[in-house]
């Protein structure tokens, strides 16, 4: 038999007077005496994230208790055991607030039942405290191939796919909710900004430094080597302004030099530096002569085998592989040095585009109009020109219709491998393949979407104004304008965050970090609530 916990007010009292520091990837102690014959939790936030309920063990040093608590429950006291690397820290008395148990009040505090049907008939039950919001206080937000990162209050979160370690939390175990990327190594008092996702590894920005972690086959973590690492590693060379990843590669851009730097594979010129030759350490992206000779790059972007750049006066250059004719050039010939985008379709020379956004092979931009472009790859409808026909130069995005965009209102875009996002007026449109939900239209009986329809918002976006949305390969998110977070599209790996390896058709919320599972073993006694 299993009970639902109200351990909103019980976690509440037990915060007070504990200390300031902790961490979190610690254990929990939770101890109660008085009514409760001085049994102790022990919560252990492993990869299972299950409290062990373990019995006889008395407390010996209690802690100051809220006076409402203290009422209804007796002595509930809370200690954390510090564990680091599997080691043990300071002695297990020392109390400490924990985030562990911040996420937990959380959890529990939209769905917590009256004090007195507490933990009734536990043994051999499992309680899932149920989440009352999506994650708050997100400034930025980066979907991959099979897995989804954001950063809070200047520390990255990320959840999915963690084969090769890309969440960055020191294992290769997998999370269908968000976990914290390590900063027990070089993030270390390091506040992100940035955040981007590729295949399999991730990319983070803190005061001009990139920092990545993940699978390295192709030196794609630039720290100049080839082992993977699922801690951040440093990235060598100069400081950083920007930053993209791509499929297996990833690009920078210097504030003080203006110029473009990538690393990782080069197999189709996608480092932009004149070779094919991979590199583990940033290259120079060429401008000592060419198109970007003499430019100032302010934006990179990459696709999964392309990059390009965007310059001071909104110009936009491209490079690597160009099959589809996603470098906008007039032709489909890779290119291994920056090429500058055609002027013959639908973006004339006096253009300002403010925007660059690439995709799997396919390429978008805004300009300072609001106005939306792509080109290259249109196999599904993902250049929003309601057509399935490539184009090697910019073509508008088809606006007005029925539940389409407005013309020049664009504020951002994104692009995924298939399929292509914006934002305008606070409210999120999407085209091209939708099979997987990616599109978040809650329809994917018809998987090509040649033109924008808008995302659904009768469910979690109902209300909520959208500042913020990246592309996965097969997978959407978006920020909304309090730093809630909230996914769509194939979820197989967990990559919609929703505690769950289903897709979904329409936004879902992006759980709290670290949710809690609450495992009783055999034996222990039920509780009650009376002191």
């Amino acid at each position: 038999m299993g009970a639902e916990i109200g351990v909103a007010a019980v976690f509440a009292a037990c915060l007070s007077d504990a200390s300031t520091a902790g961490r979190a990837d610690g254990s929990i102690f939770v101890a109660l005496s008085s009514g409760c014959a001085g049994c102790r939790f022990l919560a252990r936030e492993g990869a299972d994230r299950t409290v062990h309920f373990i019995r006889g063990m008395r407390m010996r040093a209690p802690i100051r208790l809220l006076s409402r608590i203290r009422a209804s429950f007796g002595c509930f006291r809370v200690m954390y055991k510090q564990i680091a690397g599997g080691a043990a820290g300071p002695p297990w008395m020392r109390y400490r607030r924990h985030p562990g148990v911040f996420a937990l009040v959380a959890a529990a505090a939209a769905n917590a039942v009256a004090v007195g049907s507490v933990l009734a008939g536990l043994a051999g039950s499992v309680l899932t405290a149920p989440p009352a919001a999506a994650a708050t206080s997100a400034t930025t937000i980066a979907a991959g191939v099979s897995h989804s990162c954001t950063i809070q209050s200047g520390k990255a979160y990320c959840w999915g796919d963690n084969t090769y370690g890309e969440l960055g939390n020191g294992t290769t175990t997998s999370s269908s909710v968000p976990v914290p990327v390590s900063t027990s190594g070089v993030l270390a008092r390091v506040t992100l900004t940035q955040i981007v996702a590729g295949n399999q590894f991730t990319c983070a920005r803190g005061s001009g430094t990139v920092y990545c972690w993940g699978l390295n086959s192709s030196g794609q973590l630039g720290d100049g080597t080839t082992a993977n690492s699922a801690v951040p590693v440093e990235v060598t060379g100069v400081a950083a302004n920007g930053l993209t990843a791509g499929y297996d590669f990833a690009c920078m851009h210097d504030a003080l030099s203006g110029s473009a730097y990538c690393w990782g594979d080069n197999t189709d010129g996608q480092l932009g530096n004149g070779t094919s030759t991979s590199s583990r350490s940033p290259v120079a992206v060429k401008n000592s002569s060419g198109a970007l000779n003499g430019k100032i790059v302010t934006a990179v972007t990459a696709g999964s085998y392309h990059a390009c750049a965007l310059d001071s006066g909104g110009n936009v250059y491209c490079w690597g592989d160009n099959g589809s004719g996603q470098l906008g050039n007039a032709s489909t010939a890779n290119s291994s040095v920056p090429v500058k985008l055609s002027n013959s379709g639908a973006i004339s020379g006096s253009t300002v585009l403010s925007q660059i956004e690439a995709g799997g092979d396919h390429t978008c931009a805004v300009d300072n109009a609001g106005k939306a472009y792509c080109w290259g790859q249109n196999n599904y409808g993902e250049l929003g020109n309601n057509s399935a026909t490539d184009s090697s130069v910019p073509v508008s995005i088809s606006t007005g219709g029925n539940g389409g965009l407005t013309a020049g209102t664009v504020t951002q875009i994104t692009s995924g491998y298939y399929h292509t996002c914006a934002l305008a007026g606070g409210l999120a449109y999407c085209w091209g393949y939708g099979a997987f939900g990616q599109r978040g239209d809650n329809f994917s009986l018809i998987a090509t979407k040649p033109t924008p329809v808008a995302v659904v918002t009768s469910g979690v976006l109902s209300g909520k104004t959208l500042t913020q949305i990246t592309g996965g390969a097969s997978h959407t998110c978006a920020i909304d304008s309090t730093g809630v977070v909230y996914c769509w599209g194939l979820g197989s790996s967990g990559q919609l965050g929703d505690n769950s390896s289903t897709s979904k058709q329409a936004p879902v919320h992006v759980l709290p970090a670290v949710p809690v599972t609450l495992r009783a073993l055999p034996g222990t006694p039920a509780l009650s609530g009376q002191g």
